[in-house]
């Protein structure tokens, strides 16, 4: 049985991103142009978590130095490590797609398909897109600082 303290570990990225996104669709609601600059820049940021991340865990699995020898042998906070790892850098994978797909997909084409389809298709595919945008980037700075503090505990243990 997962105790309170793993349960909001796990899924705090997860809770706070959806509170965020409902209260940035609901409240800021903010159009399409207004953020083709920040979803432009986040693969930049994405592309960089994700390198950073997949070659610290390269030298961590690869290393045989004292140090990472015990960082190894500390189990449960190594695999939870090891977890929080896998999970940022797939994260970051998805969010890198979704906000290249969203900021370079010609818009007003897309918009004109969307309204001969129904009228209020290009609100809701905008606030959907927003939502996800939202969801997953503050998904992924929760999860990160939850990363960081993991490789801080595991670091103190080891020495």
């Amino acid at each position: 049985m997962a105790t309170l303290a793993k349960i909001k570990e796990n899924y705090s990225g997860i809770f706070w991103g959806l509170i965020l996104a409902i209260l940035i669709v609901l409240f800021v609601n903010p159009t399409y142009k207004e953020c083709i600059d920040m979803i432009r820049a986040l693969p930049q940021l994405t592309t960089c978590i994700f390198g950073f991340l997949l070659t610290l865990l390269g030298i961590i699995l690869q290393g045989d130095g004292p140090i990472v020898t015990k960082m190894q042998s500390s189990t449960v906070i190594y695999n939870r490590f090891i977890g929080f790892n896998k999970k940022i850098v797939i994260l970051s994978f998805v969010l890198t797609v979704l906000a290249l797909i969203m900021g370079y997909a010609n818009y007003d084409w897309l918009k004109s398909l969307l309204v001969s389809w129904h009228p209020l298709l290009p609100l809701i595919v905008r606030k959907v897109s927003v939502f996800a945008l939202s969801f997953g980037s503050v998904w992924l700075v929760v999860d990160l600082m939850i990363f960081v503090k993991l490789f801080y505990m595991l670091i103190k243990e080891s020495k």
